[in-house]
C-alpha cells in the first residue's frame, strides 16, 4: 500500500528536532487524517527505512515470525483458489482486514450447513478459571463443530483455506458453525487468548476467518467497534483479520450484531502459533472477551 511520499521528509523533520515517537503518530493522526494504526505503521516505516519508499507491506514491520496471510502483493482483486475464484472487496493494513467474496459456492454453504445441523448446541465462552460454560449474557446463539476432515467437503474448504492464508491446516481449530436466530448477538469481544492460557495446546490464536454461510434478511452485520468498520453478512463471503500483537490495543474488539430478521449462519477458524490438531484433540471454546469479566 503506498502513503504520501513527502510524509518521509516531515517525519524525520519533526523527529530531528526532538518530536516524541507519540506525537509523531499524533500529528499523523490529527494533521493528515490518518488511522492511529495507520500513522503508527507509516512512522515506523520512515524511521527504519534507509530509502525514500512510500510504501507499506501487509505485514507489521516489527513481527518477525511468520504468520497467517492473505497476499494481495500482486494488486489483483480476484484470488485463484482451488475450486473458488474469490474477489478481494475490501482489505485494510493495520490492523489486518480482508474481505473477500465468492471464496464459497452456494451448494458449499448450504452442504455445510446441513453437516452442522445435527451438532447444534448452545454455544460456549472460556473463563480461565474454570470450564466451558455458556453464556446467555454474552452469547445467544448455537454452535457446532465439525471434525477435522469429516468430510470431503470440510477437506475440500479447508485446502483452500490452507492455500488462501499459507498455515497448515495442523495448526488451525476445526471449522466451528455458529447459528443465530432473529433477536441473536454476539457482544464485542477479543478471539485472542489471556496469557494464563497461552501454554495450551496450540499456544496463541494468531488469526481469524469468518466464512458467512447463510445471510439474514436484516441485522446481523460483524463489527468492529473500536474501527467504526461493519461488514454485513454476504452468503460465500469470507472476512479475515489478524492478531499479531493480542492486547486491548490491536483494534480487533469485534461482535455480531442483533439478528433482526431470519438467520445468520458462519463457520469459523482460528489459526494457532503452533500445532493444534491431534487424534484426541478437544473441542475448543471461544474465549471470554479480554476486556470483561466472565
Amino acid at each position: 500500500m503506498e502513503y504520501d511520499g513527502r510524509l518521509n521528509h516531515y517525519v524525520r523533520e519533526l523527529h530531528a528536532a526532538g518530536t516524541s515517537y507519540t506525537g509523531l503518530v499524533l500529528k499523523l493522526a490529527v494533521e493528515e487524517a490518518y488511522s492511529v494504526p495507520m500513522a503508527v505503521r507509516i512512522v515506523d516505516a520512515v524511521l527504519r527505512s534507509e530509502g525514500e519508499g512510500g510504501t507499506l507491506s501487509y505485514d507489521p514491520p516489527h513481527i518477525t515470525r511468520r504468520l497467517p496471510a492473505i497476499d494481495t502483493s500482486a494488486k489483483q482483486s480476484v484470488l485463484h483458489l482451488p475450486g473458488a475464484d474469490a474477489v478481494v472487496t475490501f482489505e485494510q493494513l493495520a490492523p489486518r482486514i480482508v474481505v473477500l467474496d465468492n471464496f464459497l459456492s452456494s451448494e458449499e454453504c448450504d452442504g455445510l450447513c446441513e453437516e452442522a445441523r445435527p451438532a447444534f448446541a448452545p454455544a460456549t465462552v472460556v473463563d480461565p478459571h474454570q470450564d466451558a460454560v455458556h453464556a446467555a449474557h454474552f452469547r445467544s446463539n448455537d454452535s457446532a463443530q465439525l471434525p477435522a476432515a469429516g468430510s470431503e467437503l470440510v477437506r475440500r474448504v479447508e485446502a483452500r483455506i490452507e492455500r488462501l492464508t499459507g498455515w497448515p491446516s495442523a495448526f488451525c481449530e476445526t471449522l466451528q458453525l455458529q447459528r443465530y436466530a432473529q433477536g441473536q448477538d454476539y457482544r464485542p469481544h477479543y478471539d485472542f487468548f489471556g496469557q494464563d492460557m497461552v501454554e495450551a495446546q496450540g499456544g496463541q490464536r494468531l488469526a481469524t476467518l469468518i466464512l458467512y454461510l447463510r445471510a439474514p434478511e436484516a441485522g446481523g452485520a460483524t463489527y468492529f467497534a473500536n474501527l467504526g468498520m461493519r461488514i454485513a453478512p454476504r452468503k460465500g463471503s469470507a472476512l479475515f483479520f489478524t492478531y499479531p500483537d493480542p492486547g486491548n490495543n490491536s483494534g480487533t474488539l469485534h461482535g455480531g450484531e442483533a439478528v433482526l430478521a431470519g438467520e445468520k449462519w458462519i463457520a469459523t477458524q482460528w489459526f494457532r502459533d503452533r500445532a493444534w490438531r491431534h487424534p484426541r484433540a478437544a473441542s475448543p471454546h471461544i474465549p471470554v472477551a479480554q476486556s470483561q469479566d466472565a
